[in-house]
């Protein structure tokens, strides 16, 4: 706002009305000691006026105190906006300049985490365990138990070789009450794996689909015992999998693993179990769980698949984004569009050869029925064609013009005026 010689701004930018700090100790000995973090704390009136707007404080070398004390005057602080003065360059009419976001940035005032179809122990921990060069030591698994429905696509363990083995590895899930397999990967042969544990992947070619709150099985097998050429699979003695614990057929029933180190108690396996979802699901739940203006949001099947499994401490914008980029089955962008009914729809990327928008010599868009388009209704986010030159005849001489991507316009409301941005198709903003 310019008034006289004063300029005066009010933002929304620096608005955080839930706050939280996450920060390590520094222990007597100079080492940061493991990361703490302040429950959420809330300005509830500011939250119910403009919406709730996420920070993640981000501290070392404090203790418990400092950090309650951090947050709580951080937000008495910020949950309201604030007035920023500054001397007004020149002076003239008293006048305001506005600028707005749009609704789909709003994305970007929440968190996201998702830790849910992704189960994982990576250790540390002593242990090993072979299998396979006895009849009464084989078939080593993990029990776990699923989190959410998910399908699972990929089985990952640390393994070695003991010997020359050629022979097939496979990775199995199982009943936990019956041991009925339910789902076996493809084949790992022995011979390619090697004589120092490493991450070995094994793929389901028809992935299972987990069910909420049951109990599984997943671990290795092979169809033949050797006592000269076998495996072994690292295993955690210091029990860090809570929710399970590692087994093996001992011949006649499924045995807890033994533990050296901890005689009479039991270990996990170090093991990877990956479900994957698609991605034009996890845009309608990423977007339904940073929500809180829209009216309705709707997908797309993408024909992707990814992990939706989410620990990287980014806001609900930056992770929709990521996967945006990802683009669909098609090899093309996934683009979101929001109405005036602020109605949120994520939707692929027309086909660049088939352009839905023509720009004439007077920067004037016209739709395929040769209707032109209202200035203040661009087509951003569509393919636009140029017919502005008698010399160009169309659609033969689109090899020589080929339709370019509109991925910005400015809009001048008092002059009616319009500045295209023409971007590569690979860049969505």
């Amino acid at each position: 706002i310019y008034l006289g010689d004063v300029q005066f701004s009010i933002s929304l930018d620096d608005l955080f009305n839930r706050v939280k700090v996450q920060y390590s100790f520094l222990s007597p000995d100079n080492h940061l000691a493991d990361q703490s973090e302040t429950p959420w704390t809330d300005d509830l009136s500011s939250q119910n006026e403009y919406g709730t707007k996420e920070l993640i404080i981000h501290k070392s070398k404090i203790d418990d105190d400092a950090a309650l004390n951090l947050r709580d005057t951080f937000l008495n602080l910020a949950a309201w906006p604030e007035t920023k003065f500054s001397q007004a360059l020149k002076k003239g009419d008293a006048h305001a300049v506005i600028k707005c976001a749009g609704w789909f940035e709003t994305l970007d005032w929440k968190y996201y985490e998702n830790f849910y179809n992704f189960y994982a122990h990576y250790g540390p921990g002593p242990g090993a365990f072979e299998f396979d060069g006895a009849t009464n030591k084989r078939m080593p698994v993990q029990d776990f138990t699923a989190n959410a429905d998910g399908t699972l696509y990929y089985a990952y363990f640390q393994l070695r070789k003991i010997g020359s083995p050629t022979r097939a590895v496979y990775a199995t899930l199982r009943d936990y009450t019956t041991g009925t397999a339910l789902a076996t990967s493809t084949a790992v042969l022995g011979s390619t794996i090697g004589d120092d544990f490493a991450w070995v992947k094994f793929t389901f070619p028809t992935p299972y689909t987990l069910t909420n709150g049951t109990r599984y099985l997943l671990g290795v097998r092979t169809d033949v015992v050797d006592a000269s050429n076998y495996f072994s699979i690292k295993t955690d003695e210091n029990q860090g999998f809570v929710p399970g614990s590692a087994l093996y057929w001992d011949g006649s029933t499924m045995a807890q693993i033994p533990s050296i180190t901890q005689p009479g108690r039991w270990v996990d396996l170090i093991f990877r179990a990956v479900c994957l979802t698609d991605t034009g699901t996890q845009l309608l739940n990423i977007a339904t769980s940073g929500n809180q203006f829209f009216s309705k949001i709707d997908t797309l099947a993408a024909g992707v698949q990814t992990s939706p499994y989410r620990a990287n401490g980014y806001s609900c914008l930056r992770e929709t984004q990521a996967l945006m980029d990802l683009g669909t089955s098609n090899n093309r962008l996934i683009l979101a569009h929001v109405n005036h009914l602020r109605q949120l729809e994520f939707y692929e990327q027309p086909d660049p050869k088939t352009p839905t928008v023509f720009l004439d010599e007077n920067n004037i868009f016209f739709d395929t029925y040769g209707m032109p388009l209202k200035p203040y209704f661009p087509p951003v986010g569509q393919f636009a064609s140029f017919t502005g030159s008698a010399d160009l005849l169309l659609p033969f001489d689109q090899v020589k013009t080929p339709p370019a991507f509109i991925g910005q316009v400015e809009y001048w409301p008092t002059t009616g005026g319009v500045k295209i941005h023409s971007t590569p198709s690979q860049e969505r903003r």
